[in-house]
């Protein structure tokens, strides 16, 4: 049987039993946006361009100052003999893992998110230095901006493993039975 390639998004989509979701995600069918989705995009888009050209966030990111910041940093990871894992980075400014979010929800409520534990248990399995993910979120309709952070340790890496494996073994399965694997 082939590998699963498994991503926070696929498997989050699987969790919460958006099925169609992860059908269409896996054969990269094209997903409906929402206006809130588009404007992230725009956000992070200027993120990046300001990572890369001044070494830094920009004012509404709270001009957060960067060292050698790596942008959208694409890593795949042959996980198991079933998986392959595929993350994309917002920002990997060693040893920093940094996050962007935007809208109302708090940089804090991010902190337990399966999201993070991936990126730094990747980032591990890749061999990259990672002791600190971080959120840095903008809400783009009060004008604020809040951070958080999680220090990478063993926690962080089993909480990873347990959601891929727990979730990558159901939607491996499941794509078995209905032939897309």
């Amino acid at each position: 049987m082939n590998k699963l390639r498994v991503s926070y998004s696929l498997l989050n989509s699987w969790k919460a039993g958006r099925v169609d979701d992860c059908v269409n995600m896996y054969l990269h069918k094209e997903m409906p946006r929402t206006r809130q989705m588009q404007e992230g995009i725009e956000w992070d888009d200027k993120q990046m361009e300001s990572a890369t050209a001044n070494g830094k966030l920009t004012k509404e990111f709270l001009d957060y100052p960067l060292v050698k910041p790596q942008t959208q940093l694409k890593l795949e990871i042959d996980y198991s003999e079933h998986f392959t894992l595929v993350t994309k980075l917002d920002i990997y400014d060693s040893p920093t893992v940094i996050e962007l979010k935007t809208g109302k929800r708090s940089a804090l409520s991010y902190l337990n998110s399966e999201q993070l534990d991936m990126y730094g248990l990747a980032c591990k399995l890749k061999g990259l230095e990672v002791e600190k993910i971080m959120v840095i979120r903008y809400d783009q309709y009060n004008n604020k901006c809040d951070w958080a952070f999680k220090w990478m340790n063993e926690t962080v890496e089993e909480k990873a493993h347990n959601f891929i494996q727990t979730y990558g073994g159901e939607l491996h399965d499941y794509f078995g039975k209905i032939g897309i694997l």
